[in-house]
């Protein structure tokens, strides 16, 4: 499993906290309660002293149909192929042979320039959900934070229309980057 991925409670999964209607193991229920939305599988997992074992602490979830990735869009129809994903990590983000951006030529303020513009990107095609992604973009530091905030975004969104506007954000970044 990819500790950067991050999930968030599902509807099933707010009320599993309230009504205890599936039989969790405790580290799992444990695991439940923490997922915010914002910190990384990987995170959660070393505080629950699970860092080996990522894929069998949320597995129980996934399959439940207790979490979801954060934003809610990557979501599985089939609990099988989420399962399955949990497990694998999510597919590359871009093909091996793509430009990469070189994310260490960014001045100070075409720095800010390009935080602000992709945070103002991502708000503007998801809306509300944008909100753990636009933080994550607004503390970046430098550019290579920003390009790990790109790759996050990419495997919160794997497919149909959201890969979609994931690879226009990265294809207009590489042009305004890159030039």
């Amino acid at each position: 499993m990819d500790p950067s991925a991050v999930f968030e409670k599902s509807s099933k999964g707010v009320a599993q906290l309230q009504e205890r209607s599936v039989r969790l193991p405790p580290l799992a229920r444990s695991a439940l309660i923490m997922i915010d939305g914002i910190q990384p599988a990987g995170v959660i997992a070393q505080r629950l002293g699970q860092t080996d074992k990522i894929a069998e602490l949320f597995a129980p979830l996934v399959e439940n149909e207790l979490i979801q990735r954060a934003g809610g869009f990557a979501a599985a129809e089939d609990k099988t192929v989420a399962v399955q994903s949990v497990v694998a990590g999510p597919a590359p983000s871009r093909p091996a042979d793509s430009p990469v951006i070189a994310w260490g030529s960014l001045t100070a303020t075409s720095f800010a320039d390009t935080r602000r513009f992709m945070s103002k990107f991502v708000e503007s095609k998801i809306g509300m959900m944008s909100e753990p992604f636009c933080i994550r973009i607004e503390g970046a530091k430098n550019g290579e934070a920003l390009g790990v905030e790109l790759e996050r975004l990419a495997k919160a969104f794997p497919d149909g229309r959201h890969k979609v506007w994931v690879e226009e954000l990265r294809t207009q970044l590489l042009a305004r980057i890159n030039g």
